[in-house]
């Protein structure tokens, strides 16, 4: 049985210059290395396209540099992308309102954006959802803890810590 899908990016973008909309237009949503520097764009995200399902936990890793913490910022809405559908629990997250994206990050979608935040002291997990989590979203945060503990142990993470001068990366993982 396939589990619901619980957060949809499809074709996102975002690039940086001026008028970046008409940069994707003018060059119909296919524009090649040479054309962003050509034009002097830098594309930061690039036609990304996704699907996690209920359940399932997202890491994004790369480079420096590479358009991780933008990535995360556009799904999130701290960032507009330039063009795409992020898509969370169906919702369409770039239409949504600010006291509706405050409401969806507070409850469901925690986020750790590489050094910043992180408290060296807490498990990835707990850097994610927070300490008060099973007092707050109930049994489901117990059965999460132990998939993502089983998880980080199976990629080598004895226990599931990640000092924050090790990580060079960031997580999102969708609640409930």
């Amino acid at each position: 049985m396939t589990r619901p899908v619980k957060l949809s990016c499809n074709n996102i973008w975002m690039v940086f210059g001026p008028r970046p909309r008409a940069f994707l237009e003018r060059h119909k949503f296919e524009p090649t290395l040479e054309d962003f520097q050509a034009e002097s764009y830098i594309g930061a995200c690039r036609n990304v396209t996704f699907d996690v399902h209920e359940g399932e936990i997202l890491m994004v890793m790369g480079l420096s540099g590479s358009g991780k913490s933008t990535l995360v910022r556009c799904i999130t809405r701290l960032l507009q992308p330039t063009h795409g559908e992020v898509l969370f629990d169906g919702k369409d997250l770039l239409s949504a309102s600010r006291s509706e994206l405050i409401e969806i990050r507070r409850h469901k979608m925690g986020m750790v954006f590489q050094h910043f935040g992180l408290l060296p002291h807490r498990t990835v997990l707990e850097n994610v959802i927070g300490v008060d989590a099973p007092a707050r979203i109930g049994f489901a945060a117990f059965i999460i803890v132990r998939e993502v503990d089983e998880f980080a142990f199976e990629l080598g993470f004895h226990p599931v810590r990640c000092p924050v001068e090790e990580n060079d990366g960031f997580f999102v993982a969708p609640r409930g």
